[in-house]
């Protein structure tokens, strides 16, 4: 009897020590950082960054370094499910802010730390409808339970109906009408995180993690640019350069570095907002039809149905790929109104300044294209008639062979009597021949 007791006397400290050496063993930690807005880019990085974390036989822990305004509330579920569902130990290190959004990911951590000074909460639903809010809250709870943090703390950050009095103090820590929004000294005075440390250093410590390396693994392109293009101001600076591009473009006839401009500006625009999930592959189509019918209209006599059309098309998909309504509202009208100062100006002085003229009309002539600019300036004084209407560029008919030619600004309707005043590169300047 005295040896089963003895032997497991030794086999209970032997499963102690081993226990102890495990919960002590070092390793790798990740850092992933999460910055920004939440959005499809930024779910995609983090998935792929924790299965490469979780492949690391010497990985023990990942340290999601949080600093954001918020985002997308169906993608922040999404990152929510991949932190819970990881075999390792996660710790949230809130380096500045974690609201709206943020929230949800930092108390999905084991850990949870925040720099001094760095700010948790505010995490109201946009737009703010009972159904958003009701499952918001849900989703908050559930977490802030799994995770055993107060969800009456994290119920009062997404709703303004929520009212908590410091049992201690009898003072208020949110009042009704607020939502509520800890600093990092506050956050731990209620005891909502584990610690306040400003390096991975003190945060792994205040977590208790055992470790020999920390790596930092950095953003990708493809992160970069939807969280560049999400800004509103690069994004309405993309708009005004794929308008202008198209403005240029229609003064100038042929394909050239307006419509090549255009191109770069729209393309980077519709890939940044796909990228960041605020736009998608419809939205894009709906785009790319409304170019076309606008190109059919320019086109043809006249301005019906396929340049309406167009425009309504082009206004919509550009509005609809923000990730709110009023900001695609107020962006597109800030360019609209850039744009037709720059157009006005470019109409007006482009083609008569030796400056501008090199971005409109200039072309430098290879040899190639000597043969064709002598046989354009034999053309200088003849009339023809404008096959489509001048927009300012457009075709005409002179000496019974079509021509691509463009005015000095001026609009002339298919049909009128045209007269070519001179010849810049390949390109055919004329006027409208008065009666």
């Amino acid at each position: 009897m005295k040896r089963i007791v003895k032997l497991l006397i030794v086999l209970l400290v032997f499963s102690l020590l081993t226990s102890m050496s495990y919960g002590n063993e070092a390793g790798t930690v990740y850092v992933i950082p999460i910055k920004g807005e939440i959005n499809k880019a930024v779910t995609t990085y983090i998935k792929a960054n924790i299965e490469r974390a979780e492949k690391d036989e010497d990985a023990i822990a990942i340290i999601f370094e949080i600093d954001t305004l918020g985002g997308f509330i169906q993608e922040a579920v999404k990152i929510k499910d991949y932190i819970l569902e990881s075999n390792l130990q996660t710790i949230a290190f809130v380096n500045k802010k974690a609201e709206s959004a943020g929230v949800l990911l930092t108390i999905s951590c084991d850990k949870i730390v925040m720099a001094k000074g760095a700010t948790i909460g505010s995490a109201e639903t946009i737009p703010h409808t009972e159904k958003n809010l009701s499952y918001w809250k849900g989703e908050l709870r559930a977490v802030a339970e799994m995770k055993k943090r107060d969800p009456k703390l994290i119920e009062a950050m997404a709703d303004k109906r929520n009212e908590i009095i410091d049992e201690s103090s009898g003072e208020y820590i949110v009042k009704k009408g607020e939502l509520l929004n800890l600093t990092s000294q506050e956050a731990q005075d209620v005891k909502l995180i584990d610690g306040i440390g400003s390096t991975y250093k003190e945060a792994l410590n205040i977590a208790n993690i055992n470790y020999n390396h920390v790596e930092v693994i950095g953003e990708n392109l493809s992160l970069k640019i939807a969280q560049i293009v999400s800004n509103p101001y690069v994004a309405t600076f993309l708009i005004v350069i794929g308008f202008l591009g198209i403005i240029i473009e229609i003064m100038t006839p042929g394909f050239g570095i307006g419509g090549l401009v255009g191109i770069i500006g729209f393309f980077t625009f519709f890939f940044g907002k796909n990228l960041s999930g605020d736009s998608s592959m419809i939205i894009i189509g709906v785009f790319v039809l409304g170019i076309i019918l606008f190109a059919i209209e320019v086109g043809i006599p006249g301005f019906g149905i396929f340049g309406i059309s167009g425009i309504i098309l082009i206004i919509t998909s550009i509005i609809l790929s923000f990730n709110s309504i009023v900001v695609g509202v107020y962006a597109l009208l800030v360019s609209l109104i850039l744009c037709i100062v720059v157009g006005i100006f470019l109409f007006k002085y482009g083609p008569k300044s030796k400056y501008l003229n090199h971005i409109i009309l200039d072309e430098k002539l290879s040899i190639k294209n000597q043969e064709e600019y002598l046989e354009h300036e034999l053309l200088i004084n003849e009339v023809g008639i404008a096959i489509t209407t001048l927009r300012p560029a457009g075709t005409a008919n002179i000496k019974g062979n079509r021509h691509d030619v463009i005015t000095e600004g001026n609009f002339i309707k298919a049909g009128e009597q045209i007269k070519v005043i001179k010849v810049i590169g390949k390109k055919i300047i004329v006027k409208k021949v008065e009666d």
